[in-house]
């Protein structure tokens, strides 16, 4: 059964296994919440990646807009980095992305495959599909098998960055 802590009573057991006066004028409440963040951040999060490297991996499944190349790194991704990306057509079949440099980008410039999106870069906080111009179709309707209109996702791996511990005001 897990236990859970409020941020009072995780400050009240720093003290006395410190044996910190109830008097003392050296540290605020905030700089023992800095401190257990900072030894998450630090200590606990490598230590438990080291054992269990997916513990944190998040996949989040992002609806492909037809038209739009650009998506949003999750803002909670560790360093802003991507475990894996890959896009799953209407029946579900998953085609894995490869990941290119910004400066091979004219190498891939007339790479135009109907509905292909095997390659990326990432610039800044955005993932950017190429190639560009192969976007117009996912507007294409599956009329032969489903009468539905295709659904694509952009499949986002990622390390999920653990909240920090803020007390409630």
């Amino acid at each position: 059964m897990a236990k859970y802590l409020t941020t009072d009573t995780l400050i009240d057991s720093v003290k006395r296994r410190a044996m910190i006066p109830e008097t003392q004028q050296t540290f605020q409440e905030s700089d023992f919440l800095a401190f257990a963040n900072e030894e998450m951040d630090l200590g606990c999060i490598p230590h438990v990646l080291s054992f269990h490297e997916e513990y944190f991996a998040r996949t989040d499944l992002v609806d492909m807009v037809a038209n739009v190349s650009r998506y949003q790194i999750p803002e909670r991704a560790v360093g802003g980095k991507l475990r894996e990306l890959a896009y799953q057509d209407s029946s579900g079949n998953i085609f894995e992305m490869s990941r290119i440099k910004v400066d091979d980008i004219p190498s891939y410039q007339n790479n135009v495959i109907q509905n292909s999106f095997t390659l990326f870069y990432v610039e800044g906080s955005e993932i950017c599909l190429v190639p560009v111009t192969g976007i117009f179709l996912l507007e294409n309707y599956d009329l032969l098998i489903n009468f539905v209109p295709m659904k694509w996702l952009l499949r986002i791996k990622y390390l999920l960055l653990p909240i920090s511990i803020q007390q409630l005001e």
